[in-house]
């Protein structure tokens, strides 16, 4: 028991005062990308100038790959569907340019097709196997065959150098796809290629980071003038504002499986010199959160697509990870004689979650959410005591009541 109270005590200690960024490998190395396995959260990918190095601890360890001989990795992906395949576009304008693929998680690699300076890519998973690879000068190429074979898909692009790529799937139809050039930004379906508006067309749009079901999508805007800075659309990118001035943006990411526009919504930025910012109000304000990074040169910053305690930053001086306040209020508050309790602040993986209430009529939908906002799933109670299913993965989670007559925000901590 003693040892018990011991973890809790330190667990405790750990959720409130690591709020910030650690270095968890590379210290003063230039990372460039980072790639995490969609199913499993301990496999991640990182490059380093021509090598590629893998963790199969969640990133607390890791072990060298393979080199590329003396081409920069510019891009690593994993298959959404298939976890185990990853893609790595390989290159900086010579005749070794190229996509390579691994289907064992990253361990060994081939060469897959030829591109000159690839530089991004996307797999939007839905029309599978359907994917996109984004070159400076050459433009866009698509595959319908996981990467077998390769077309020009150009159509409409006054600009062939493509530095990010995304996508979203908002009508269970064709995505529409974004691409951001040295001259704007477009964004396709079926149709052509058709430039965006509101984004200057002089600049390079570094990063896309679009919701996967809903019409809101953000863009990094950099190029060294007043225009640079973090863009937002709420139109399925065709129309953009800027929402924050930043000099020299070079990424964003948002969390992309928002399923409610009511939940917390956290979006993060980066910047080559300036460090981090992140909003949690869907863009409206940003402030800074660059405690703990030991460099402020940001070239890329990656969510988990499934836990989204997992954000990491490669930059120049290293691989960061991001330690996240709860955020949210976890008293527990009684309402017009409802009585609604979580008695367990802190569970097991696997464990069954026990809410106890009192004078509740009929039943009451509640929400599970993680630190981010991000919805886990709902369940329902009713009057009494109710044992709801566990939760299999750790982490920090908040249980919400909402409805005309109950609310109640109750915070718990699963632990392994």
């Amino acid at each position: 028991m003693g040892k018990l109270i011991s973890v809790i005590a330190a667990l405790l200690c750990f959720v409130s005062a690591q709020t910030n960024w650690e270095l968890v490998g590379f210290e003063n190395e230039n990372v460039k990308c980072i790639a995490q396995h969609p199913q499993d959260t301990s496999i991640m990918l990182i490059s380093i100038a021509d090598s590629i190095y893998r963790s199969a601890d969640g990133g607390y360890s890791w072990s060298f790959v393979t080199r590329f001989w003396g081409l920069p990795v510019n891009c690593l992906t994993f298959d959404p569907l298939y976890g185990d395949t990853v893609f790595a576009l390989i290159g900086n304008g010579s005749y070794g340019d190229g996509i390579y693929r691994s289907t064992d998680a990253g361990y060994t690699w081939d060469i897959l097709a030829w591109f000159l300076y690839p530089l991004c890519m996307t797999i939007p998973g839905f029309p599978y196997p359907f994917m996109l690879v984004g070159c400076d000068s050459s433009g866009i190429f698509k595959s319908e065959d996981c990467g077998n074979s390769w077309e020009s898909w150009n159509d409409g692009l006054t600009d062939l150098h493509i530095y990010a790529l995304d996508y979203c799937s908002p009508f269970d139809s064709f995505p529409i796809f974004y691409a951001g050039t040295a001259q704007g930004l477009f964004y396709k379906s079926w149709d052509g290629w058709i430039q965006a508006n509101g984004i200057p067309t002089d600049l390079r749009v570094s990063s896309v980071s679009h919701q996967i079901i809903s019409n809101l999508g953000f863009a990094a805007v950099t190029g060294g003038s007043w225009s640079d800075g973090i863009y937002k659309s709420t139109d399925y990118g065709q129309n953009w504002q800027v929402v924050d001035w930043w000099i020299y943006a070079s990424c964003v990411v948002m969390n992309r499986m928002w399923s409610s526009p009511w939940d917390t919504l956290s979006v993060f930025a980066g910047d080559s010199g300036l460090g981090i910012k992140r909003s949690t109000d869907c863009g409206a304000t940003w402030n800074e959160v660059n405690t703990g990074l030991g460099n402020l040169y940001i070239n890329s910053l990656s969510f988990h697509p499934e836990d989204t305690l997992r954000l990491f930053a490669a930059t120049q001086g290293g691989l960061y990870r991001y330690d996240y306040e709860p955020g949210i209020n976890e008293d527990i508050t009684s309402l017009r004689g409802a009585e609604i309790e979580v008695p367990l602040s802190i569970l097991r993986a696997g464990e069954p979650i026990l809410v106890k209430c009192n004078n509740i009529k009929g039943s009451v939908e509640i929400k599970i959410i993680d630190a981010v906002g991000r919805k886990v799933r709902i369940d329902k109670i009713t009057e009494n005591t109710t044992l709801l299913k566990p939760l299999k993965r750790k982490g920090i989670y908040f249980i919400i009541f909402e409805n005309d007559e109950y609310y109640c925000n109750k915070k718990i901590i699963v632990i392994d």
